[in-house]
């Protein structure tokens, strides 16, 4: 059975108490996440079942309060533990500056400096004297804690050797090493989600105060969905510190980022603005009868209706997802003609929220990916005559790239289609694909 990247990331780790620390950081994180991924579930609930309670200060102000202590007491937790690190780093790196043969010898719980014979720990499965001192790993094959011995210079060598010298790779890092890297970075997340949650803090009850109870906990869904990305991007660092190959999909699993989640909202909106158009369309038409306004009605009706129970509806924002459940609760109990403004309504709402692509983090997205996606199109023209097979590899690459801007423009979307619904023949035809890969280029050439 493969190991899971929490696994592979304890493995990786030689010293245990570095391991530890590390298991101690993702432990924290996981748990910071899962407080935070209920947000949208609880805001949801709040703006549906509470909400008369939001417009009452006496019911109000607990509730918020109860509500952000709940969805932050994991973030805040690992903050404080971050800080910790950040205060080991200083004190580090003052130590270093008296002595430059200092031992990197610490309490990583505690940020205390431990003498030699406190330094030496057990493992569970390794034994005991397992990575004793952060310099010793001679079991490893990382550095030893012996006097390094000079090293040789072109002139102690032959003329082979020295080119043999002068073309080593850099030695790995050891695992001290790699952790004294990360330290950095942990202090760049502590000040980071510190700040963050200080401005919330802040905003928030600047509201209260203020009786601006909706303003509050739209401060509290900002702030929530920021964090995650942050501790999830904390995450990472830790892994990819001492791995060099993370499957982030699996370190948090179940859980999606804010990118992820506005690219999946893009796609499932997309899809079913186009059919509820077309349906609605033919309803409002009035011709034809009634057999097939009939259908179109109970077609708009039944789309809505799935894409309410899937799974691109639970990662909207609960504010669009009440304003869509509202909309098939009132079609549900009505006619055809007495809904059919209901459904002109649901129409021109899908519309407005076609406003997803101006969200900052699908702009970033999408202008970074029409920039990589030009630039493989770019090196495709000479190499269809160089090796026509290769280029049709970078074509279809470049096709593949491009799925993650559907929704973006229709006329994209349909150049999409048509590369889908080509045969394998025409695929690979160097031909065919190079004029279907000069629209794609010319198209996100145009795109705003």
């Amino acid at each position: 059975m493969p190991q899971t990247p929490l696994e592979q990331l304890l493995t990786a780790i030689s010293d245990l108490r570095i391991r530890k620390e590390a298991k101690t950081l993702i432990k924290l994180s996981t748990t910071a996440v899962d407080d935070l991924s209920q947000l949208d579930e609880r805001i949801y609930r709040h703006h549906g079942e509470n909400a008369g309670a939001l417009s009452d200060a006496k019911t109000a102000v607990p509730l918020l309060a109860s509500l952000a202590e709940d969805i932050l007491r994991g973030v805040r937790d690992l903050e404080v533990h971050l800080k910790g690190h950040a205060t080991v780093k200083e004190d580090t790196e003052s130590k270093e500056m008296e002595s430059d043969d200092l031992d990197f010898d610490f309490d990583f719980e505690t940020g205390v400096e431990l003498s030699p014979e406190e330094s030496t720990v057990e493992d569970e499965e390794f034994g005991a004297g397992f990575g004793d001192d952060f310099g010793d790993f001679d079991g490893f094959g990382e550095a030893s804690s012996k006097p390094p011995e000079k090293e040789p210079s072109i002139a102690d060598l032959d003329f082979d050797d020295a080119f043999d010298m002068l073309g080593e790779a850099e030695p790995e890092k050891t695992c001290l090493e790699r952790w004294r890297s990360l330290l950095g970075e942990l202090e760049s997340f502590s000040y980071a989600l510190g700040s963050q949650i200080r401005d919330f803090d802040e905003r928030f009850n600047g509201a209260i105060e203020d009786g601006r109870y909706e303003q509050a906990l739209r401060e509290l869904g900002d702030v929530g969905r920021s964090v995650t990305d942050g501790v999830f991007a904390l995450m990472i660092a830790i892994y990819e510190a001492y791995l060099d190959h993370v499957d982030r999909d699996g370190v948090l699993p179940g859980h999606s980022s804010t990118l992820s989640r506005a690219l999946a909202v893009r796609r499932g909106l997309t899809d079913l603005r186009r059919i509820i158009e077309s349906a609605n369309a033919v309803l409002q038409s009035g011709v034809g009868g009634d057999a097939p306004l009939d259908e179109a009605f109970e077609q708009i009706v039944s789309e809505l209706d799935v894409f309410v129970s899937g799974e691109v509806f639970s990662v909207m924002r609960p504010a669009d997802r009440l304003e869509l459940r509202n909309f098939l609760r009132e079609m549900m109990g009505k006619t055809r003609v007495a809904a059919r403004f209901d459904c002109e309504g649901l129409d021109k709402y899908l519309d407005s929220l076609a406003a997803v692509s101006q969200r900052d983090v699908l702009i970033k997205h999408d202008t970074d990916l029409k920039h990589d996606i030009r630039e493989q199109l770019e090196a495709v023209k000479p190499l269809l005559e160089i090796s026509p097979h290769g280029a049709l590899d970078m074509i279809g690459e470049a096709f593949k790239q491009a799925e993650q801007l559907y929704g973006v423009h229709e006329s994209l979307d349909r150049l999409l289609a048509e590369w889908d619904a080509m045969e394998p023949a025409s695929r690979g035809n160097p031909a065919d694909a190079a004029a279907m890969s000069q629209h794609l280029d010319g198209m996100l050439n145009d795109m705003p």
